[in-house]
């Protein structure tokens, strides 16, 4: 990320040293970037409650920037040199945070501070969008730093899993962490092995969670579909999306790396994946080879199995992954001819 870059930059630039351990993982640095830049100085007290109360602000009114108005007069010193040191900027009779990154990992340590809490406290905040990059972070600091690490972070993505809706809420954004993290492969390959246990369970919720998260509605689709069939929107705006290259390559590159696993134990899901890569990418684009050897994968127990002659028999999950092997016909034409 290049605010994560700049960030390292300014701070070694202004005499400031930072240890190879805190940059271990985008856990690690945020809770370096919260002792060493924001609770810090003679102020160090008010600092931290003044950037807490702005971000808990930012996220009930759903808001970049928030009146000066809002505050206590006692933590305007504090917003002084948060300004100051970068952290936040002033405008208009206004304090907002410089970067949202700050804002987030402001929250993370809110999360961490709840202690045994902290299902309750982001329970109640699930119907406030900033909470959620917060709460996925909160999953990667398990994964890279709590006591068992993966098996604390699979833990509880398991029990939430089984909890009330609200906590079936947080188990998916943990889901999505990994992939939506600063180190998306490197953290994939840590949970793999909990996200094929159980018979992929895990593995085929996290590739729905991808489909809708990971995406952006296709506008230009949607439009003429709602046009030209008088079909609704609000309907095709679920099912009708691009994705996010970012998120989908690391994922491309990690379900390719188990491309067997992945068509055994999520063949629908798999396929989806490959499809939607393939169908919304140009010849020659990164991730489009992954992409087809994972629909040949996952179309090969089909064709090669005692029930070859049957290829077609009107399953919507058969179709899926037919028009995923049609789709990688250019990348790998032999194997999809045959």
């Amino acid at each position: 990320k290049p605010k994560i870059l700049s960030l390292v930059a300014e701070h070694v630039k202004t005499g400031g040293a930072i240890e190879s351990r805190d940059l271990a993982g985008e856990s690690h640095l945020a809770q370096w970037w919260w002792k060493s830049r924001v609770r810090a100085g003679a102020n160090a007290v008010l600092r931290a409650r003044a950037i807490e109360e702005l971000v808990a602000t930012q996220a009930e009114r759903v808001q970049h920037a928030v009146p000066e108005s809002v505050f206590e007069p006692v933590l305007l010193l504090a917003f002084a040199e948060l300004v100051r040191d970068g952290i936040c900027v002033s405008r208009d009779q206004e304090f907002a945070v410089q970067h949202d990154l700050y804002a987030d990992w402001t929250r993370l340590d809110v999360l961490i501070r709840q202690g045994e809490q902290w299902v309750a406290f982001a329970s109640a905040r699930l119907t406030l969008p900033h909470w959620h990059r917060a709460i996925r972070l909160y999953g990667i600091w398990l994964l890279e730093q709590a006591e068992g690490g993966t098996a604390a972070w699979a833990g509880h993505v398991s029990s939430l899993g089984k909890g009330d809706d609200a906590q079936r809420v947080i188990a998916d954004l943990f889901l999505e962490a990994p992939v939506l993290s600063a180190a998306p492969v490197e953290n994939l390959r840590t949970v793999w092995p909990s996200l094929v246990a159980d018979k992929g369970h895990l593995l085929q919720r996290m590739l729905g969670r991808m489909r809708l998260t990971a995406t952006a509605p296709n506008d230009a689709l949607i439009d003429l579909v709602v046009r030209e069939g008088g079909m609704g929107r609000d309907e095709l705006v679920a099912h009708l999306r691009l994705p996010y290259p970012q998120y989908w390559l690391p994922l491309l590159v990690v379900l390719h790396e188990h491309a067997s696993e992945s068509a055994e134990l999520a063949p629908v899901s798999t396929a989806l994946i490959a499809l939607a890569w393939l169908e919304s990418t140009q010849v020659g684009w990164p991730g489009r080879r992954q992409a087809a050897a994972l629909a040949v994968q996952t179309a090969r127990p089909f064709v090669e199995g005692p029930h070859a002659d049957v290829w077609f028999p009107d399953r919507t999950e058969e179709d899926v992954i037919y028009l995923a092997l049609l789709a990688a016909a250019h990348e790998l034409p032999v194997d999809v001819a045959r």
